[in-house]
């Protein structure tokens, strides 16, 4: 996901909020979207008091691509951590083509295994 994040990130140009938010807040897009806290705090980069799932919505906001890898990415999580090992690869088989080629070289790795 972080290569992911980065080659997104370079679709805008480096002086621009949205790269900078990205930049910024990298973190709560690996995070698991479960254990993301609650507590709203003064953001300088959007100034505003926002909680992380407000900030992690509106960087999603930024990029189609984004969203789409970041929800795709929890699920897979999800499924992984609950041992659902036929959602796991369902999943991989269903998004094979529709995702980033470094993602697609991870999903046949995991296929292959």
């Amino acid at each position: 996901m972080i290569r992911v994040r980065v080659q997104i990130m370079n679709q805008f140009e480096r002086k621009s909020h949205e790269y900078k938010a990205i930049k910024r807040y990298w973190k709560l897009i690996q995070q698991d979207s479960r254990k993301l806290s609650d507590k709203r705090f003064y953001r300088p980069t959007f100034r505003m008091h926002l909680t992380n799932k407000e900030i992690l919505d509106k960087l999603l906001s930024y990029s189609e691509d984004l969203k789409h890898h970041y929800h795709l990415s929890q699920l897979l999580l999800f499924h992984f951590q609950s041992k659902e090992q036929e959602k796991f690869f369902g999943l991989i088989e269903d998004n094979l083509k529709q995702v980033y080629p470094l993602f697609q070289t991870i999903f046949k790795t995991l296929s292959q295994g």
